[in-house]
């Protein structure tokens, strides 16, 4: 969900620090040319900037975001649009005292998504 352009080369995170967006998440995986990916990203922004209280990183490859009330729907929505297109990543959603906690996952080889993603 990271743009994948640069020293990573297709399907590969870029290795040079040259990433197209803070967030990671939603950005596109390997279709440089899909018009899908500018929506994704911008879905995944206002995703982040309404609907995520907490974002905790939990391990290298892992991240867990707490939503908001309300919001699990969308998140379900954009986690299943993303994964079909982007298959390294994994999804997940469990119910805490917090709420409900959407667990992002990735292979060592896309751990760059995630520190961007956590970085936003």
């Amino acid at each position: 969900m990271l743009a994948v352009f640069g020293a990573g080369g297709p399907g590969l995170p870029s290795r040079n620090g040259d990433l197209t967006n803070a967030r990671g998440l939603g950005a596109g995986c390997v279709h440089a040319a899909s018009v899908a990916q500018p929506i994704r990203t911008a879905e995944f922004e206002r995703f982040f900037t309404g609907s995520v209280r907490d974002i905790r990183r939990l391990d290298p490859e892992r991240l867990e975001l707490v939503l908001t009330g309300g919001a699990e729907p969308s998140a379900r929505d954009l986690a299943a649009r993303e994964s079909s297109c982007c298959s390294f990543f994994t999804f997940d959603f469990t119910t805490s005292a917090e709420g409900t906690v959407m667990g992002v996952g990735v292979p060592a080889a896309y751990i760059e998504v995630l520190d961007a993603s956590a970085a936003g």
